[in-house]
């Protein structure tokens, strides 16, 4: 108590100066907050579609697939809102944002000359990661909103650009997500758009050369049993061929003992089985169906044409259905998010704050004022303040054990 009433006593008398103090104190925050750089934040909301076929599943799902993958996929969340704030947070795109808006010069004010609009060291320029790891610790904060949402913050000095480059952003998120290498229903659409093409000009060939056959030999029909074979025997076949193209396409994405892949391949030789079976098996009580080969040279032929053609047309319904999927699908994952809240314009800036810097200076007052004042403390009594107090305590601790006795 004896060393509150010292200071309160020196406070009394050094008021003037402890003044000053917080008079300078405030003085300078105030001067500093007029000279700081602002810096303005412009906010952005998105938010994930929910849809359990998203490219950002299927991106994530083809990453044990894929024989080389961009390695912050690995890291992925289970969550959309996990993915997509993986996403943001991305090197990939802050370097593709920080070359579509030329920001550079803008992040290494230092090193760039503004008169003459070069690097000041040329050799020195700063790299992509160099420039992307300063893009995510500065300018960029990814927060995630508890009903969901994604809120997107940058930080920049200019509130213009500070729009920019959030817009921006999104831009670039939205690229990346729907970029045909990434995208699954994008590459089912371009192998089966082009495949349907090829299927279609054979069907026509089909078409002509059956038309032609009939033309010339005066056949138009064989007998029911007859054609009930070639029509499931052109089904067959047609199965078997838009199998051999899910196929194809499956093995471009996952490995030869992926379950998929080994299901498709069983289908193949059950498929296999079959056409051999009512190709070549004869004709009996058992079987109903006419061995296609059991056909008069003539039907033979007959047959074979039909058989041709109905193939061609089954494939061609099926590559049909399959191309119509694979739109629908690509359409799905035309969009992984929505904006909700687009970038606007920030007219107040968000740093420096008025209030902090008042705080700051109203609390290095008090230190500074009562470190001056254990300094002239010990400055009138001639000792450290330290020591004095410590002979002080022993006096009294003598005192009380004088007393005791």
């Amino acid at each position: 108590m004896d060393r509150v009433a010292r200071l309160l006593e020196l406070l009394k008398k050094r008021y003037k100066q402890v003044a000053y103090i917080f008079t300078g104190a405030l003085v300078l925050s105030i001067l500093a907050f007029v000279v700081q750089t602002r810096i303005y934040k412009a906010e952005a909301t998105i938010m994930p579609l929910k849809d359990s076929s998203s490219p950002l599943s299927a991106l994530v799902n083809m990453v044990g697939s894929i024989p080389v993958s961009p390695n912050f996929l690995k890291g992925l969340g289970t969550s959309d809102v996990d993915r997509l704030t993986a996403l943001l947070e991305s090197e990939t795109l802050a370097i593709r944002t920080i070359d579509a808006l030329d920001l550079l010069p803008h992040l290494f004010k230092k090193r760039w000359d503004k008169k003459h609009s070069r690097w000041e060291k040329p050799d020195k320029k700063p790299t992509p990661k160099e420039a992307a790891k300063v893009f995510r610790k500065e300018l960029l904060k990814i927060k995630e909103s508890e009903l969901g949402t994604i809120i997107i913050q940058i930080k920049f000095p200019d509130p213009n650009m500070a729009v920019k480059i959030a817009d921006r952003l999104i831009t670039e998120l939205d690229k990346f997500i729907n970029q045909s290498s990434f995208s699954v229903g994008r590459k089912n659409r371009e192998f089966l758009e082009t495949r349907l093409v090829e299927v279609k000009e054979e069907l026509v060939a089909a078409e002509e050369e059956f038309k032609e056959f009939q033309e010339e030999t005066g056949i138009l029909l064989m007998d029911a049993q007859t054609e009930a074979a070639i029509e499931l025997l052109a089904q067959l076949e047609a199965q078997k061929v838009v199998r051999e193209i899910e196929l194809g396409v499956l093995s471009k994405m996952a490995s030869e003992e992926a379950p998929k892949v080994q299901l498709i391949k069983d289908e193949l030789s059950e498929l296999d089985k079959k056409i051999r079976e009512l190709s070549e098996k004869p004709h009996n009580e058992n079987n109903l169906l006419p061995a296609i080969k059991q056909s008069p040279e003539l039907g033979l032929r007959y047959v074979r044409k039909k058989r041709e053609f109905l193939i061609r047309e089954k494939i061609f319904e099926l590559i049909t259905q399959q191309y119509e999927l694979a739109r629908i699908e690509e359409n799905r994952e035309l969009m992984a998010f929505q904006v909700v809240d687009p970038p606007i314009m920030p007219y107040e800036p968000s740093w420096p704050k008025l209030w902090i810097n008042l705080g700051a200076a109203l609390f290095a007052a008090s230190v500074l004022s009562f470190v001056y004042l254990l300094l002239i403390d010990s400055l009138e009594l001639g000792e450290p303040y330290g020591k004095r107090s410590a002979d002080r305590d022993a006096d009294d601790r003598a005192g009380t054990e004088t007393y005791a006795h």
